[in-house]
């Protein structure tokens, strides 16, 4: 699928992930689009999916230092308001 995203593929896309997750979804797309996943300008909070570590910084450690798991399961975690 092409990261430009035609008026299709964000219609498949929405309907795929859900009105409620639209947002979401578009963010995850913008972040795609920059190559920066696992970069942000200020910091946030890191979370590994496995075993739970959270870091506050700009990007997630290369691997997990509890369970030594790589940069992918690392999410960043947005802080509701």
């Amino acid at each position: 699928m092409d990261l430009k995203g035609s008026q299709t593929e964000k219609k498949l896309l929405l309907a795929y992930t859900g009105e409620s997750n639209n947002r979401n979804m578009y963010s995850l797309l913008d972040l795609i689009k920059k190559g920066c996943i696992f970069q942000r300008d200020q910091a946030v909070i890191w979370k590994c999916r496995l075993c739970g570590y959270v870091k506050a910084d700009t990007s997630p450690p290369s691997s997990c230092p509890i369970c030594e798991c790589s940069r992918a399961f690392f999410e960043a975690r947005v802080q509701e308001v």
